[in-house]
């Protein structure tokens, strides 16, 4: 069975690179046995000892993945994908015992949408750098300000109580 899904791995590199498909800088080389044996034996650890630690996967796997010299780009989207499927299998195991808490689950959901905020603040970052870097100087200078005002009243006030 293991030696069936290597075949159809290396023949899909292959395929790949006779159709010039576009690679980047860190995909993992398929050809090279030594690499399915570095990810089996990887993959392996990771799920054992996230098994018995308690902890995500993650928390291991990513550093083994940049140090194997994928992008992290690359390692953070596989941690997704997975975290995802994880999570959705968790979900589905609660809702079937029939101990899911649906008010936690709603919350949990909405919160999870500050991933998506941040990179559209950063698309919106990275297309207008002077924009940005102006918007954040004048709201340090404004803020530092306020900070400035409301502190000395403060101590304006304490000091005429006293």
């Amino acid at each position: 069975m293991a030696n069936q899904i290597i075949n159809e791995i290396k023949m899909q590199y292959v395929l790949r690179k006779k159709t010039k498909f576009n690679f980047i800088e860190g995909d993992i080389k398929w050809t090279d046995n030594k690499n399915f044996l570095k990810y089996g034996i990887a993959s392996g650890f990771v799920g054992i000892i996230s098994s018995l630690v308690g902890i995500g996967g993650s928390v291991i796997m990513n550093p083994i993945m940049i140090n194997l010299e994928l992008l992290p780009e690359v390692v953070v989207a596989t941690s997704s994908v997975s975290s995802f499927f994880s999570s959705l299998v968790a979900t589905i195991q609660y809702i079937f015992d029939e101990k899911l808490e649906w008010v936690l689950l709603g919350l949990f959901f909405a919160g999870s949408f500050g991933a998506l905020t941040g990179v559209l603040i950063l698309r919106f970052l990275k297309k207008n750098l002077r924009v940005a870097i102006t918007f954040f100087l004048t709201f340090s200078l404004i803020g530092s300000l306020i900070l400035l005002i409301v502190t000395n009243i403060i101590s304006f006030v304490e000091d005429g109580v006293q």
